[in-house]
């Protein structure tokens, strides 16, 4: 989806939907009521439907610990417009590394690969970060690596890892190990550890998904067929590291001295925008194929991120991807080829890796599909989320300084306080507070957006999967101050 995107569904909504309901007494009270030539009137929601439909999803934690991390806690929430939801979340303390993981993925083409990757991923990272020491024990003898918090599944999601998935961990342990003796004094541990979580489950998710003994296995494949862009957030004491393919984003904000807030994107997205990657896919294949490899914005006219666990449709040599095609033995199958298909791969699954260091201006980092960038800047999405923290300040009852009962102190806190109370809102999950800006926070553009029938959604929005990790500025102070302290 380009940058226009939301201009043209508010144009399409403008084309289908009528003037205001009925009684000119009504018409600053009732919102006006979308209407489907094959469907007519779409119903109108009213606020607590709207506020129940957005709050379905949502799942939080706060730190009952304040001051001994750098993360006080998380807000997150999905809104699907796809039926199966193709989005994932995940969530997961380390626990044989300092660290926490958080992650987003946004699928295509169905929700088989995302969700293997969602059962899967976390598990790479946190043995790619093992000390050799701790390799050693777990190929000798396998241990838990994770503990997730689980969130609410939109789908059904899986909660099994399967046999396969301990064989693959373990290989990829033993070769974590022997490529450590190699390892360079100057390469950033925790980048190097993302970058071979994230091809190495690709790779495995594309032998999976190939023939064994001239037969095919259905669950196998349809992963290795479907697609997933992801992004990952490790932060550790001050240190955050965001790896990500494809179209999800990572975004860091901050308050600035002024009282302004600020966002700094930490992720590259993998599309047609990007330049660079632009570049890096034409130099990977022959002049000769510089007016097929990207077409109409896509990847050999047809795949829109350029990066992506899966899709292996553009991965697999293509006497591999024949041999799939025959087994299938559909006419449909050879669909599965793409057109010009002379030079693969295509497509790659290793991530960009961004890293930041925490300072005391730093409040939160939000991580979401494209389905929340598609309709908010970054900039705007980081607005959104101060002013929701200003607003939710507000909720606690007000209290005197200890230190200064000046008249001009409590005066200027009330100054202060007053102008946070116009920020106050009904959301209680900041993931929930951005959806509902996403769908355009108008109640009557919310409720259009949420009333559409379940097979005309998706023709105006994607599924849209937040996660806000909210920063103690205690903890990173009291840090900071040690760090300059020893120096």
């Amino acid at each position: 989806m380009n940058i226009g995107f939301r201009q043209k569904l508010l144009h399409k909504l403008l084309i289908f939907s009528q003037t205001r309901s009925i009684g000119d007494a009504n018409t600053n009270v009732f919102p006006r009521q979308l209407f489907l030539h094959d469907r007519g009137y779409v119903p109108t929601l009213g606020p607590p439907e709207i506020t129940k439909i957005l709050r379905l999803h949502e799942s939080s934690l706060t730190s009952n610990k304040r001051g001994s991390s750098p993360i006080k806690g998380y807000d997150s929430n999905q809104l699907n417009a796809n039926n199966p939801m193709e989005d994932r979340r995940m969530q997961a303390r380390l626990l044989n590394t300092d660290g926490v993981l958080f992650g987003v993925l946004d699928g295509h083409a169905g929700p088989s690969c995302a969700e293997s990757v969602s059962q899967r991923l976390l598990d790479y990272i946190a043995l790619a970060l093992l000390p050799s020491s701790k390799l050693e024990d777990f190929i000798k003898r396998p241990f838990t690596l994770i503990k997730e918090h689980k969130m609410k599944c939109v789908q059904d999601c899986i909660d099994d890892i399967s046999s396969s998935h301990r064989a693959n961990l373990q290989k990829f342990a033993s070769e974590t190990l022997s490529a450590s003796d190699w390892d360079d004094e100057d390469e950033d541990p925790v980048a190097k550890a993302l970058i071979s979580a994230y091809i190495r489950l690709d790779a495995n998710i594309g032998h999976d998904g190939l023939p064994k003994d001239g037969k095919l296995d259905g669950e196998s494949l349809a992963i290795a067929m479907s697609g997933s862009c992801g992004c990952v957030a490790h932060i550790s004491d001050l240190d955050v590291h965001v790896a990500n393919v494809g179209d999800t984003r990572g975004v860091l904000g901050s308050l600035a001295a002024d009282g302004n807030w600020t966002a700094k994107i930490l992720t590259k997205e993998h599309n047609y925008d990007n330049k660079s990657e632009v570049d890096r896919i034409l130099s990977a294949h022959p002049k000769s194929e510089e007016k097929f490899v990207l077409r109409d914005r896509r990847l050999l006219g047809q795949l829109v991120p350029l990066r992506s666990f899966g899709d292996m449709r553009y991965k697999w040599q293509s006497n591999r991807l024949q041999e799939v095609v025959n087994l299938i033995n559909s006419p449909a199958a050879s669909r599965l080829i793409p057109p010009y298909y002379h030079t693969p791969p295509y497509l790659i699954c290793t991530p960009e890796v961004g890293n930041h260091r925490l300072t005391v201006r730093d409040r939160f980092l939000v991580l979401a599909s494209d389905g929340l960038w598609d309709m908010l800047s970054a900039d705007k999405v980081v607005q959104i989320v101060g002013n929701f923290l200003m607003g939710k300040e507000t909720n606690t009852n007000f209290e005197l300084p200890a230190d200064d009962r000046s008249l001009l102190k409590i005066v200027t806190l009330l100054k202060d306080r007053r102008a946070r109370i116009k920020h106050r809102t009904e959301d209680e999950n900041a993931s929930t507070h951005l959806i509902r800006h996403a769908l355009g926070y108008d109640h009557k553009l919310v409720s259009e957006m949420l009333a559409l029938p379940e097979d005309v959604a998706r023709l105006h929005r994607d599924d849209i999967t937040v996660t806000v990790i909210f920063f103690d500025s205690d903890y990173i102070a009291r840090k900071a101050a040690a760090e300059v302290k020893n120096a």
